[in-house]
């Protein structure tokens, strides 16, 4: 009995699924026990009947016997394999001639078939299969074998259940990885181990590493190495204790691409049970370029300040520095030669001090360069930079550029406020929401032309008790994330091209969100 039990489970465990697995469980029970054929019954696909889908025997000669047992269809209760599959309980049949099946017991004994049993493969106690053996000679009725039987079919019935389990798992995963593989986000599927089960064509395209390569193997291995140890003990404490280290949504962690370098990820995770399994999934997102932004936006604000400072300082230098001008020239009027020497040195560091606060002045001012300028490349190149944001919250951004006349100014600094000016926006806006742009020429005083540079959004709006200080240096309703100084450079920036912003904007009503309207003078020889 326990060389059936070891055979059966050697077939099993190295087994894709059950119809590979058949053919060698029925040979080695017939050929442990003795017994001239086994048979395999189980459900029609497509009706209420139960039809033999396996059998074995080593006697040629029971040849036709096999033949009608193919073509048998039995109703549940009827035939041996029948009953067995209604009551879920084994039977033995001692002599085949006296059983209640009269059809398949005269094709029986005409093969020479003396006694049979059957035993039920199970599944949570529900017969979902019967196995069907026979023997030339006469045998008694053997409990202790039909208990062991038993046990053997509830083998064979957690295989089953056990692969139907896999094949439904992998059945999702392949679903998850259709509508996965669609996403611009990287996404990544792990169990309760941190084994990756899915990635997705994203998940390669920021790691660097082919899906195929990365299953199977651990979460770690995009992480740099000292964030590893830290993982694996967060997903230990959260499977013992429920407790997360991290907050799950939005989280910034570094990350590590194949070739070493590292990246700046926000994360957000789940986790969802499937089969009984804990399975978690992560939603990756590369936001280095989106950090590096923002970063160098907030270094042209704070350059901007220190321009600022220091225009205003060396405005104030220079009244004191006219005075000491003044008594220079005095004290040359009535000097003797050893002193006009050292009045002219004197003088002479004036003027490399006023030499200083001149070019001073120049940085502060950053006068708009002679370089043509053409606003809708620039509204394009800031959409660019903001990419990320936009296609991270699905974000339509409608353009409708009516003037594109180059005309001249500073690129760099005219790109910096429309990047503020569109991130400000989205930062208005929830999920799925709309950035319109567009440019017209419009009219400018004393009958000269404009570019119109329209920046909208459907946001929240801004409160009229908020839009009185939009401009104002320092004055944030973002917290620690705003500087307050954006909308500022923003003015000054515009200010120094001769350009004027105006602002409307509404909290309710059917439309919502907030509109701004920059007016930028042309020259002459740029507007048609």
């Amino acid at each position: 009995m326990l060389q059936i039990q070891f055979a059966t489970s050697k077939v099993l465990a190295s087994a894709e699924d059950l119809p590979a697995a058949l053919p060698s469980v029925i040979a080695s029970i017939c050929l442990n026990l003795g017994w001239e054929m086994g048979a395999f019954w189980q459900h029609a696909s497509n009706r209420p009947v139960l039809v033999c889908t396996h059998i074995s025997a080593a006697d040629k000669a029971l040849g036709t016997f096999i033949a009608e047992s193919r073509k048998n269809e039995l109703l549940p209760g009827e035939g041996l394999p029948g009953r067995v599959f209604a009551t879920s309980e084994p039977e033995w049949i001692t002599n085949i001639h006296e059983d209640k099946d009269a059809a398949r017991s005269v094709a029986a004994a005409r093969a020479g078939l003396q006694s049979a049993f059957a035993f039920p493969v199970l599944v949570d106690n529900d017969a979902i299969a019967v196995l069907e053996f026979f023997s030339y000679t006469f045998r008694a009725p053997d409990q202790e074998l039909l208990e062991t039987m038993v046990g053997l079919g509830r083998q064979v019935g957690q295989f089953v259940k056990r692969k139907e389990a896999e094949e439904a798992l992998h059945n999702s995963l392949e679903l998850h990885r259709s509508l996965t593989d669609s996403a611009s986000d990287a996404i990544i599927t792990m169990d309760d181990s941190s084994s990756i089960l899915l990635a997705n064509i994203a998940t390669e395209k920021l790691f660097g590493y082919p899906a195929s390569e990365l299953k199977g193997q651990s979460l770690t291995m995009l992480m740099p190495e000292y964030m590893r140890h830290l993982h694996e003990q967060a997903i230990a404490t959260y499977l013992k204790t429920g407790k997360k280290r991290i907050q799950w949504q939005r989280a910034e962690l570094a990350g590590r691409h194949r070739d070493g370098h590292e990246i700046l990820l926000e994360v957000s995770f789940g986790e969802f049970a499937l089969r009984g399994k804990r399975l978690f999934t992560g939603f990756i997102r590369d936001i280095t370029e989106r950090r590096t932004i923002e970063e160098s936006l907030k270094s042209n604000e704070r350059l901007a300040v220190i321009g600022r400072l220091a225009a205003s300082i060396a405005h104030e230098i220079n009244n004191p520095l006219d005075s000491i001008r003044n008594i220079f020239y005095l004290l040359s009027q009535s000097a003797n030669p050893e002193q006009t020497v050292h009045i002219k040195s004197g003088e002479q560091e004036l003027r490399n001090i006023t030499e200083i606060i001149r070019r001073t002045l120049d940085f502060a001012k950053a006068a708009p360069s002679g370089e043509m300028v053409a606003p809708g490349s620039l509204l394009d190149e800031s959409v660019v930079l903001l990419s990320h944001r936009i296609r991270q919250m699905n974000v339509t951004v409608e353009k409708l550029y009516r003037a594109q006349n180059p005309f001249p100014g500073a690129a760099g600094e005219l790109r910096q406020v429309f990047v503020n000016l569109i991130a400000n926006a989205l930062d208005a806006l929830a999920p799925h929401g709309k950035i319109w742009l567009r440019t017209h020429n419009g009219a400018g005083p004393h009958g000269t032309e404009s570019l119109v540079v329209v920046i909208a959004d459907s946001g929240r709006g801004i409160p009229a008790e908020i839009r009185r200080h939009l401009f104002q240096p320092l004055f944030t309703t973002k917290g620690d994330e705003g500087t307050g100084l954006g909308l500022w450079i923003t003015r000054e920036i515009l200010q120094k091209h001769g350009a004027r912003i105006q602002v409307r904007s509404r909290t309710t009503g059917r439309w919502q969100g907030t509109c701004f309207r920059i007016v930028i003078p042309l020259p002459p020889q740029t507007a048609a």
